[in-house]
């Protein structure tokens, strides 16, 4: 892992003043040729620490922390880590991080249709998701909702949102162009929203575990297979409500 000075002392600047224009000062120092939003390191990251596996995660996080640098969840995993392996002081920084990085995202924008909240990678909606910050002192503070349906959508020019409709029935949007403007990756992560008219295409079974823990998504209760118009999809239905198609086609068998 090297982050050089300035970025550095935006890291600093964020975490003295958690704003939405230092949320995207950083934003900017940290983007380049290793930015690839089709990563789904995150939850190679998530499974380790859930393992116990606690330097093993620690190893993959100095890794992929540059690319990762502005997502709240790799830090919030990597405080948890260093937690367990009695790093209280690095822990509490990683946690302090995560939580400037959160409230930053909530403060590019309000959510709505017109000032959509601004991320670089589709994982960070999930993260935000479950919180809000209070407008008395302006702490984070965790609110019980989750999406219960994603649906992306091409706008005017450039302009991409993923449009998140949530389990306590408010719509949230999120301006994703930054990550739509490169080309898809060998990664399910863009290749769909989810719904039926737009299921993520999977080259191998194996991605559809890996791409349900990206998504923050509660226990399964249901997974049935179908076949329609010669072709074959997983269809995954949520404790909360909430379902997701995988287009299995190409998946060896």
């Amino acid at each position: 892992m090297t982050i050089d000075q300035a970025t550095i002392n935006l890291i600093s600047r964020l975490l003295r003043e958690p704003s939405g224009d230092n949320y995207l000062a950083l934003v900017g120092a940290t983007g380049g040729v290793g930015y690839n939003p089709d990563s789904m390191a995150v939850s190679q990251l998530a499974a380790r620490v859930e393992m116990g596996e606690y330097r093993e995660a620690l190893s993959g996080f100095y890794r992929m922390v540059r690319d990762w640098l502005v997502s709240p969840r790799v830090h919030r995993l990597a405080g948890k880590a260093m937690e367990m392996t009695k790093d209280t002081e690095t822990a509490q920084h990683e946690y302090l991080l995560a939580d400037a990085l959160t409230i930053g995202i909530l403060r590019t924008g309000d959510g709505s249709e017109s000032s959509p909240y601004q991320v670089t990678r589709i994982c960070d909606e999930y993260d935000v998701l479950g919180y809000t910050v209070s407008s008395a002192d302006g702490r984070l503070l965790p609110i019980e909702r989750t999406s219960v349906e994603r649906e992306l959508r091409q706008c005017s020019g450039k302009l991409w949102l993923d449009v998140h409709r949530l389990s306590d029935g408010t719509t949230v949007y999120f301006d994703i162009s930054r990550a739509m403007a490169l080309p898809v990756r060998n990664s399910p992560v863009r290749t769909g929203d989810g719904r039926e008219q737009s299921p993520f295409r999977l080259a191998v079974l194996g991605e559809e575990g890996e791409l349900i823990r990206y998504l923050l998504k509660p226990a399964a209760i249901e997974r049935r297979r179908v076949e329609k118009e010669g072709q074959k999809y997983d269809v995954v239905t949520f404790v909360d409500g909430s379902v997701l198609w995988f287009d299995v086609t190409r998946c060896p068998e």
